[in-house]
């Protein structure tokens, strides 16, 4: 018995020696999955675009400008006045200056060329793409501010009926003579006023000033003693049109009762009728 037990321990470790280790437990480690990349994305590069509506109303115009009741933009961009084309937007004849994200009321954008008959205007929002502040918009080669969408994808324009009406004064500048030397007046002769606080730039009087100083608008033509190159105008934050003499806004007066009256002259130091070279007489 004892030697059958020294037989079983040497054939032990004859086995250990041949196989040269012993018996040990294994133990896997876990493998990291693979990290999981994120996918493409769709978003577009730049300024959205998307949502933008465009409110504008049928108005009267005298053509040279018109006003959009209110633009909302998800990014800085502008408002591109299309015309007529067969009852779809035609080519641009207007764009707005820079309008910020958000929404913008009333706003005014010049018609280069003017309508001279009533027709349909199509305001557009377009996006600021390349974040300039300018418009650039002339495709095929220059599509960079790009047209805003709706909510729903659409293109966010809007047509409405401009109608043409005539100019809202007599049609004329002319120079009448008066106590005060040769003035400026409109062609039935109500005299005109400059107002020196707005010098020589964008008009200055609105609220109570305007319905005490009425401004005069319209498109008119060079009467007798006018020199028709400093006959221009200016926009009011209404839309309508004034015309300047010499970079001066034209007021009427309320307390001008008849053709010849100047019972504005001086009026506060500020108010002043004005001379055919343009500047105020004093």
């Amino acid at each position: 018995m004892r030697r059958t037990a020294i037989a079983v321990t040497a054939l032990a470790m004859v086995f250990v020696a041949c196989n040269g280790e012993t018996s040990t437990t294994s133990t896997t480690t876990p493998t990291a999955p693979p990290p999981v990349s994120d996918p493409p994305s769709t978003t577009q590069p730049g300024p959205p675009t998307s949502p933008a509506e465009v409110v504008f109303n049928a108005q009267e115009s005298d053509g040279t400008s018109i006003v959009v009741a209110s633009v909302t933009l998800p990014a800085p961009g502008f408002i591109a006045v299309h015309g007529n084309a067969g009852g779809s937007p035609g080519p641009i004849i207007g764009n707005s200056n820079l309008l910020p994200a958000g929404t913008s009321t009333d706003v005014v954008v010049q018609l280069d060329p003017p309508l001279t008959a009533t027709d349909l205007l199509f305001p557009m929002a377009h996006i600021d793409m390349d974040e300039d502040g300018q418009y650039l918009f002339a495709p095929p080669d220059n599509a960079v501010d790009i047209p805003a969408t709706t909510a729903d994808g659409s293109v966010a324009v809007v047509g409405a009926e401009v109608t043409v009406t005539s100019s809202e004064t007599s049609g004329a500048l002319q120079v009448v003579t008066s106590d005060l030397g040769d003035i400026l007046s409109d062609g039935e002769g109500n005299t005109l006023y400059l107002f020196t606080p707005d010098a020589q730039g964008e008009s200055t009087c609105y609220d109570q000033c305007e319905q005490n100083w009425p401004p005069f608008t319209g498109m008119v033509t060079a009467g007798s003693g006018v020199d028709a190159s400093l006959i221009d105008t200016v926009t009011r934050t209404d839309g309508s049109t004034q015309v300047t003499y010499n970079g001066w806004p034209l007021y009427y007066f309320a307390g001008d009762s008849a053709p010849g009256d100047t019972n504005g002259q001086g009026l506060n130091g500020i108010w002043f009728v004005v001379s055919p070279a343009g500047d105020a007489i004093s």
